[in-house]
């Protein structure tokens, strides 16, 4: 029954050579539009972390009418709204992962959708501290759950030749939402911030209506005929060999899968592939964070107020759409020059601006002379920095871990990978005001560079290019 209502699904066209040139011709428009809407749901989280760079003033003033707490907030108060979302989303890491295998891609993803435009709605009118604490901890929870669930949906979604396009669409959501906060937060209040961010999570809402779950879920719950329907009209094409040439390597996959137990996090280091997966997936991570890209957007301020050209405001604001810019390159080039080349030139890059960035610090704590003169390289050093960070650094690595990890361990991989890169970020933040105070700024701006560097050898030497790979073959190549 389920192979005679595939062939009706799939020969619409007699004539083979046009069923050729219609393939030729075809542009996955769903594919991206797919891809558009599930990233959507990353621009909300963006565009909550900087919340409170244009709130801040408005809850330590005293007029009610723009301070919807009625009193200043407190230094604690302060401390603990800023680390709540990081500190939620690493216990909603694994929740998450598990859930997305039980309900789906798609489902999980509007559920998540949901919950983020409740919570904004609440918060838009709360009046009290505590709901702007439990704002910051479902930001947090579900933006780890968005972060998974994005990343897996576009690796599965796509063609083995534009998988790292739709992949790199993760880069550009979370600074598109950052940047739209930046420019919005000066001009509206705070409640009017938090309808604002609304807006993403309903859109994916209506959007989500016309899209397909994700393939390879449908494949490994052994639902073919919806799955042959995804992927015709995912891959905008009438050839039924194509389309069941791409679903049985899809069902061989999900089947060897299913002949296993469920992955969990032990599985990951018992074979070879998926304990190589890690390594690198989490080696890339730690790179990431180790280039220092919180620590130098919080040290914007500072860099610039001592430059004297520039506010950190204002050049936050060119940060942010020079590395939308670099990313948008990314995702272009991404697919043909490969992933190992972007990382390559991204971390060569950061560490050469941040070696640069580091001996101006030196200089001016030394108290050299040349210094009034080079009040130029900071700005260059942090521009240069944006500029390979944001081409390969920022967005490729989520796209390697939703790459590199078999289908039965890709979500739960992809959740312990990105536990570490919260935990190595917590590590960063909480070491470098005690690091620059005693040893100085420049010495922690050279520790950075090292670690770019490294990467550079690690990248080079280790991580194999999964440019026009299929997900089976990437499996070959770490178990050898």
């Amino acid at each position: 029954m389920i192979e005679k209502e595939c062939k009706e699904v799939l020969f619409k066209q007699k004539n083979y050579e046009d069923q050729q040139d219609h393939e030729k011709n075809s542009f996955p428009w769903l594919l991206y539009f797919s891809g558009f809407t599930a990233n959507l749901l990353l621009i909300a989280p963006g565009f909550l972390m900087v919340w409170m760079s244009s709130a801040m003033p408005k809850l330590l003033s005293n007029d009610t009418n723009i301070n919807p707490l009625g009193e200043p907030i407190s230094v604690p108060q302060t401390s603990i709204l800023a680390s709540i979302p990081a500190i939620a989303g690493t216990l909603g890491l694994l929740p998450w992962a598990n859930l997305i295998d039980i309900l789906g891609r798609k489902k999980t993803l509007m559920v998540l959708a949901i919950i983020m435009f409740c919570n904004s709605i609440v918060v838009s009118f709360a009046s009290h501290i505590s709901f702007f604490y439990c704002q910051g901890f479902i930001t947090g929870f579900t933006g780890s759950g968005v972060l998974i669930c994005v990343s897996i949906f576009n690796n599965e979604i796509a063609a083995v030749t534009n998988r790292g396009t739709i992949g790199c669409l993760m880069g550009l959501s979370a600074p598109s939402g950052i940047l739209l906060g930046y420019l919005i937060g000066p001009a509206v209040s705070i409640r009017g911030y938090f309808l604002f961010s609304t807006i993403p999570p309903a859109l994916h809402l209506i959007f989500s209506v016309f899209i397909p779950e994700s393939p390879v879920f449908l494949a490994m719950k052994d639902r073919k005929l919806e799955c042959m329907r995804a992927l015709e009209r995912l891959r905008a094409i009438k050839n039924a060999k194509t389309i069941e040439n791409e679903y049985d390597k899809m069902e061989t996959v999900a089947k060897d899968a299913s002949k296993q137990r469920k992955g969990n996090f032990l599985d990951i280091f018992r074979n070879r592939s998926p304990r190589k997966a890690f390594f690198m997936c989490f080696g890339i991570a730690a790179i990431q964070q180790f280039s220092g890209v919180y620590v130098i957007l919080l040290f914007m301020g500072t860099i610039f107020a001592n430059a004297g050209k520039i506010s950190g405001g204002s050049f936050g604001i060119v940060t942010g759409i020079v590395q939308l810019f670099m990313v948008l390159i990314s995702a272009i080039v991404v697919d043909k020059l490969g992933r190992r080349p972007l990382l390559l030139t991204s971390t060569m890059s950061c560490a050469i601006a941040l070696f640069l960035l580091g001996f101006y610090f030196h200089l001016q704590q030394m108290e050299s002379a040349v210094v009034d003169s080079l009040t130029w390289l900071p700005i260059s050093c942090v521009l240069l920095y944006i500029i390979g960070y944001g081409f390969g650094l920022g967005p490729i690595p989520p796209t390697l871990s939703s790459e590199l990890f078999p289908n039965d361990l890709r979500a739960i991989g992809c959740a312990t990978v990105y536990i570490a890169d919260h935990l190595t970020i917590c590590a960063t933040m909480l070491t470098f005001p005690l690091a620059s105070a005693f040893l100085g700024v420049q010495y922690c701006m050279w520790f950075f560079s090292m670690s770019c560097f490294l990467g550079f050898i690690m990248i080079f030497f280790v991580l194999p290019e999964t440019k026009g790979k299929s997900f089976d073959e990437i499996q070959e190549i770490l178990a050898h």
